[in-house]
This record gives structure tokens, sequence and C-alpha cells, in this order.
């Protein structure tokens, strides 16, 4: 596992975006029973506000022992710096659009994704549209359009074999040289 850490003002004076105050309703909101109610977010542009975003990427498909570490540590981040643990991932499941005609076997339905997701303490997850043109997308416009100036994210973690971008071009090494 590997961990992805920004010094915000840094990328700030790089990479200029209009965030703004943070939107009271995007924070975890605690239910009568003292659990989590996430959010479940489709568009970058909702994003806004959300308080130290501490990132996780992936499909998540029955949050195995892997993702559960994953999102363990970000976890553990986010009650260190009262942040927001955000899951980003994908509808339609990527292979879906890149290998057409192909069969996918997942383990549960995105409902019940949503429900393990939440059971393991995540805040918002965010679930973009995965296109041809999104996924054409150059991993240094993947970081700075969607993890910086869509997300805001403060602290990403990935798995170790985490590839991202065009043609999977991007990878843990390229995160950390660009951030």
């Amino acid at each position: 596992m590997a961990g992805w850490t920004t010094d915000h003002a840094r990328d700030l004076a790089r990479y200029p975006s209009s965030r703004r105050r943070p939107d009271p309703d995007l924070f975890c909101q605690r239910g009568s029973r003292g659990l989590a109610r996430m959010k479940v977010l489709e568009r970058l542009q909702d994003c806004v506000g959300l308080r130290f975003p501490v990132v996780t990427i992936g499909n998540f498909d029955g949050v195995h022992v892997g993702h559960q570490a994953v999102l363990k540590v970000a976890r553990d981040r986010v009650r260190s710096q009262r942040g927001t643990a955000i899951v980003l991932t994908f509808e339609p499941h990527p292979l879906r659009v890149l290998t057409p005609g192909v069969e996918l076997k997942f383990l549960c339905d995105p409902e019940e994704k949503l429900s393990l997701l939440e059971e393991a303490g995540v805040d918002v997850v965010v679930r973009l549209p995965f296109t041809r043109e999104f996924a054409a997308q150059t991993p240094d416009e993947f970081m700075v359009q969607v993890l910086h100036d869509g997300l805001g994210t403060r602290e990403l973690f990935v798995g170790q074999n985490f590839r991202f971008g065009k043609e999977r071009l991007g990878t843990i090494h390229t995160l950390m040289e660009g951030g």
C-alpha cells in the first residue's frame, strides 16, 4: 500500500483552483445510532468544500481484506486530521467500457458495495461516470482535473498495483512525482 501526500500550499500555487467555503451538508453526519450517513456524489462539482479530503481510488468490489486495509489507513488519517474519507470509484466498471462484450462477474451489486463502504467508515463515495473520453485522460490530466481541482485531495491511499490514466500509464511513482 502506498500513500501520496501533498503540500496543499505548494499545490495551490502550482494549480490554482476555485475552492469555496465548505458546505456543512457534505461532511459526515451522525445518525441517531451514532453511525455515519455516507454521502454519494456523482459529479466533481459537488465535492467542493470537503474538509482535508483523504482519498482512496478503486472499484471496491466486495470490499475484501486488501480494500479494508487501504480504507483503514485512510480512515486513521482522517481521524487524525479531522478530515473526510473519500472513495473515488467509477460507474460502469472501467472494463465494461474498455473491453465491451467481455462478461464480468462481480462479488456484489452497486447498492451492496455502498453499504459495505459505509460500514467501513467512508464519509463520501464519489461515483464518476466512466466513459471512453474519461479513459483517454493522461495521468497528469487525471491528477490535476480529478484529484487536485475536483476533489482537493490532501492525501491519497491506493493499493501497490494501482494504475490510472490513458493506457494505465499512471503508477504510484507518477503520483509521487506529480504530488
